[in-house]
């Protein structure tokens, strides 16, 4: 797995880089202090994942990232924020982030989160689900069924920040079925959008 630290202040991105060179077997790390200079260097050297600190992120970091899965759709980015950040956390995973964490998370938590995006799934933080679920005020689902089979796929490369056309293309679907199967997933997860939904099924997977 290659990693590319993103982080503004070099003290805390040498740490973080030299911390994931020890835990993670195997690993390869690069540097970068923001995102616009991390987007330059994927050119000589192509990460798997990008562990980006918000702080570091700068003013144009939404249209960067969004650039980035337009350009780059092989390359997954998590981001690291405050546990209470849910204004960011949710702009980041609609823009295309694959996963985010609060800083506060365990160096279990840390390589959990950087192996599960690697393999091409999302992750969020359960301390971050909880902020985003109770900040949004998200009501319970309107039905008791359970999500088919067919919606779990639809909303498995969703989290993936995959789009709608995309995720038709890869299920043999037409992009009104994918559409379709969003639509009843959101209505049985009582959600209105893709954060919501993606944020209730995986609150959903969580132990009580």
């Amino acid at each position: 797995m290659r990693i590319m630290v993103v982080v503004e202040l070099a003290l805390f991105r040498r740490g973080l880089a030299e911390l994931m060179r020890h835990v993670l077997p195997g690993v390869e790390v690069a540097e970068a202090e923001d995102l616009d200079t991390a987007t330059e260097q994927l050119s000589d050297w192509p990460a798997d994942v990008l562990l980006v600190d918000l702080e570091a992120a700068g003013f144009e970091a939404r249209g960067l990232l969004q650039r980035l899965r337009r350009e780059r759709p092989e390359v997954k980015v998590a981001v690291l924020g405050s546990a209470n950040d849910r204004v960011s956390a949710l702009s980041w995973l609609e823009a295309g982030a694959h996963g985010c964490l609060p800083k506060s998370a365990s160096l279990e938590e840390l390589c959990d989160a950087l192996r599960t995006i690697r393999a091409g799934n999302g992750y969020v933080s359960s301390s971050l689900l909880a902020t985003m679920a109770s900040s949004a005020g998200l009501s319970p689902p309107v039905e008791a069924v359970p999500l088919t089979a067919r919606q779990q796929d639809v909303l498995r490369l969703l989290a993936e920040g995959r789009p709608t056309k995309d995720i038709a293309r890869r299920l043999n679907l037409s992009v009104s079925t994918v559409k379709a199967h969003l639509a009843a997933a959101y209505r049985t997860l009582g959600a209105h959008n893709r954060v919501e939904a993606l944020v209730r099924n995986r609150g959903a997977d969580q132990p009580g």
